[in-house]
């Protein structure tokens, strides 16, 4: 969280007054959104935004013929043969799918969390099925992900109301004033 913080410190040094953070690591969905809160900790040349949203979409959901997804899931294999097909070992896609074991679910239910949640689920580090990957499904799932973020960015561009709303805290935090 600190090199984040400094990245997006010296962007906003440098003038840029947004900064939106995306990750690629789906164990990164609660670190993220929690470092932009933190920001606000103390005064700063500049929003920060999380991308908390970038979901598969229907045309996406619509192609994979699996739901389980993770790991090395037919999800993410499409998404790297279109990439990068040189990089994936189709050779070491195991013959079976492998099904999440669910033992974090009483904890999961009741509405915990522990740091050991995917390790209890997936303990062999592999969920789904990627004998079904293709390199078309990951261009179609790519291609919307893309379109998605393109979204979001033209959204965060058009904001005005987040920036003056933490300009309204800063100035809060400096002179705090009952609001009556």
């Amino acid at each position: 969280m600190a090199l984040l913080e400094n990245v997006c410190d010296e962007l906003g040094r440098n003038g840029v007054r947004k900064v939106l953070i995306l990750s690629g690591h789906g164990g990164n969905r609660f670190m993220i959104p929690l470092l932009v809160q933190t920001l606000l900790e103390k005064p700063r040349p500049y929003a920060a935004y999380a991308c908390v949203g970038l979901t598969v979409g229907p045309r996406g959901r619509a192609v994979l013929e699996t739901d389980e997804t993770g790991h090395a899931c037919e999800y993410e294999t499409s998404v790297a043969l279109h990439i990068h097909p040189d990089l994936v070992k189709t050779d070491r896609i195991p013959d079976r799918p492998f099904t999440g074991l669910d033992r974090a679910a009483a904890v999961r239910e009741a509405g915990g969390y522990s740091s050991m949640d995917w390790h209890l689920m997936y303990p062999t580090m592999y969920v789904g099925d990627a004998r079904r990957a293709t390199a078309e499904k990951g261009r179609i799932i790519q291609e919307e992900r893309v379109a998605a973020l393109a979204k979001l960015y033209r959204a965060i561009k058009a904001d005005d109301v987040t920036p003056g709303v933490i300009e309204q805290h800063e100035a809060m935090a400096r002179d705090p004033q009952p609001p009556y």
